[in-house]
């Protein structure tokens, strides 16, 4: 099981969304942040990684445990989880990140005693990565501000450009 601890922060400014979809004045601010926060989630999601640094907790009954989303900054802690769920933290020296480049997951010791294991990590997007991202989440966003409705009766139907899904196919991390 995965969840966030600490999910990131807007990687888009309001301004910076405004001048992409050529938006003029105020009124439409409150949705276009909105959509700014929405469609960076969707991208997250797709892409398996977060714009902005955030922090994970996941829990497994495994000793080796695939760290699931983004690109690892740093393990924060590892537990043995009790069946009431209380936390005892395992000595770094019982746990490891292999030497690979690139390898996202932590082995703990067999030696550590336990059935369930926690482990809290820090990710983010590496900066090749994130222009492209955020241009994603402008061009989903875009797409939102100019077609608010699912089905206009009497006008052609738009799909996502097919950039966007290019951009997202290209950076997630079962591909990248």
């Amino acid at each position: 099981m995965i969840e966030s601890i600490t999910p990131s922060t807007a990687a888009i400014s309001l301004a910076d969304m405004k001048e992409h979809a050529r938006i003029d004045g105020t009124l439409d601010d409150t949705y276009v942040e909105t959509l700014i926060l929405a469609g960076q989630r969707i991208v997250e999601s797709e892409i398996r990684r977060t714009l902005s640094s955030a922090v994970w907790q996941q829990t497994e009954s495994t000793r080796m445990i695939a760290l699931e989303y983004g690109d690892l900054v740093s393990v924060d802690a590892v537990f043995v989880v009790a069946k009431d769920g209380t936390e005892t933290a395992v000595s770094t020296s019982k746990y490891h990140l292999p030497a690979a480049e690139g390898a996202r997951y932590v082995e703990i010791d067999s030696s550590v005693d336990g059935e369930q294991f926690r482990v809290r990590y820090t990710t983010t997007i590496n900066d090749e990565a994130k222009p492209i991202a955020v241009q994603a989440v402008k061009m989903l966003c875009s797409h939102w501000f100019e077609h608010r409705e699912e089905v206009v009766v009497g006008v052609t139907p738009a799909r996502m450009p097919l950039g966007y899904q290019h951009i997202v196919g290209h950076l997630s991390l079962a591909r990248y």
